[in-house]
């Protein structure tokens, strides 16, 4: 097999990035018998039939597998794998038909593929042995494959008119990356001059040209990236790919203009700051307004409540007034009992408004409601537990949330803390007016509501005057 030569079958959507530095290596090591797609074509011509022409010509077929190479799809979603006209298919079917050396080499920690993931006609390729080449030990691994090339290829003697035949590929080579470069495919430059200077390492021109070829292909990559950025809405990211295009590659394609495009969005309108700094700042005021207007109400509705009258201080001259008072005294139980519904109960005898006393105690369970239309509907069930803590449920019965209570004697309130299992956040409720059998209060964003002791809460109906 002394003087035959050497297909890389692979995609490039899979493995390009391997197949070009292998491509390197072993052209090298077996100058002009290395056949590679974008090395071995001429412009115009029929690439089907030039790798059927090649494929048919070479011993050795190395077929390059990544880890896309299984699943590739086409347009249509369909697997590539699978569609019969498939060059990548054809070219490994007629190796194995000839019977000739087949090599499957894994990159880029790809597995080998069974035989059942294969098609019919590929499967024996699984029963082939494969080599892996890995990043790691890239040099190691490449030295492997060239063993065994070596033994396949026999010695690497100068064909005759070898040398003439590498000039003329080094220029084909070089015409097919200024084509490339003319329509500005910096991908397609950088492949055809990296196997330009495979022929030609010591020449300048040729790597200056490869130099160029990178980094203008960088300059696009990153100038793609930030479009995507920038329609991501991702100004950040947007602008720090356009900054590098600019420093790479001047102003390419307008990328000044971008810039500044992008430096204007990633900044939030002034006049818009203002007037969400104005809207926070009226909302805050009317909070506050609030909070401060309640609190007179408050205080005002304390002082007007007039003092308990002292028994002590009557005036002992006035027989007809304790006279007078004493059967009103005596009526008033039954009258409370009678309207207990319709107004909440008064604390003294010379009071209107009855305030809850400092020994107030709300432990109990209560059934809480509020009146609508005139009708009282239940809302919740709440235990208050005499150690601290409290249970909540709805009209069936059912829980809602758990956790500990206080009574606050100062701020007339009851505030209640969740427990971690339950996830409700702390909440209170202001008492208003608290008897033995029912407390009034205001849950803040609810409205007013009414808690009856459960032990007396059916006897209860009525409005919710008072309340």
């Amino acid at each position: 097999m002394a003087g035959g030569k050497v297909f890389l079958n692979y995609r490039r959507d899979d493995s390009e990035g391997y197949t070009g530095r292998i491509y390197d290596r072993l052209n090298a090591r077996f100058p002009g018998r290395i056949f590679r797609d974008v090395v071995g074509l001429q412009p115009g011509e029929d690439f089907v039939d030039a790798l059927e022409r090649e494929g048919v010509a070479c011993e050795v077929l190395v077929a390059i597998i990544g880890k896309r190479w299984l699943g590739i799809t086409d347009a249509a979603g369909k697997r590539r794998l699978d569609n019969a006209d498939d060059v990548l298919r054809q070219e490994i079917f007629n190796a194995l038909k000839r019977n000739i050396l087949v090599i499957p080499l894994l990159v880029g920690g790809a597995v080998m593929p069974g035989a059942e993931e294969l098609p019919a006609d590929l499967a024996f390729l699984a029963r082939r042995q494969a080599l892996s080449v890995s990043e790691v030990n890239f040099d190691v691994d490449i030295g492997r494959l060239m063993q065994r090339l070596e033994k396949a290829l026999g010695e690497c003697k100068p064909a005759q008119g070898e040398e003439t035949h590498q000039k003329d590929e080094l220029s084909n080579l070089l015409a097919l990356a200024r084509s490339a470069k003319a329509q500005q495919d910096w991908r397609g430059a950088v492949q055809a001059l990296r196997a330009a200077l495979s022929l030609s390492p010591s020449n300048p021109e040729v790597a200056a040209q490869l130099n160029e070829a990178v980094q203008q292909q960088q300059v696009v990559d990153l100038f793609h990236q930030g479009q995507q950025f920038y329609q991501a809405q991702n100004y950040r990211s947007a602008l720090d790919c356009f900054r590098r295009v600019r420093v790479l590659g001047g102003n390419y394609n307008d990328v000044d203009r971008l810039i500044a495009l992008v430096e204007e969005s990633s900044q939030p309108p002034k006049k818009g700051k203002r007037l969400r700094w104005i809207i926070g700042g009226v909302i805050a005021a009317m909070f506050v307004l609030g909070l401060i207007v309640a609190a007179v109400q408050e205080q005002q509705k304390r002082e007007s409540a007039p003092a308990p009258t002292d028994p002590t201080t009557a005036d002992a001259g006035t027989p007809a007034d304790s006279s007078t008072a004493a059967p009103a005294q005596q009526t008033q139980p039954a009258e409370q009992s009678q309207d207990q519904t319709t107004q909440p109960a008064v604390a003294d005898s010379g009071s209107n408004i009855a305030q809850p006393a400092p020994a107030f105690d709300p432990t109990g369970d209560w059934t809480v409601k509020q009146f609508v239309n005139g009708q009282p509907v239940v809302l919740y069930y709440v235990s208050l537990r005499a150690d601290g803590a409290y249970r909540l449920s709805n009209p069936q019965g059912e829980y809602l949330s758990d956790g500990n209570w206080t009574y606050a004697a100062e701020t007339q309130s009851l505030n209640f803390v969740g427990s971690a299992a339950s996830g409700i956040q702390p909440w209170w409720v202001k008492i208003v007016d608290a008897q033995s059998d029912y407390i009034d209060i205001m849950v803040p964003n609810r409205g007013p509501m009414r808690m009856f002791a459960s032990s007396c809460e059916t006897e209860v109906t009525g409005s919710s005057a008072g309340v």
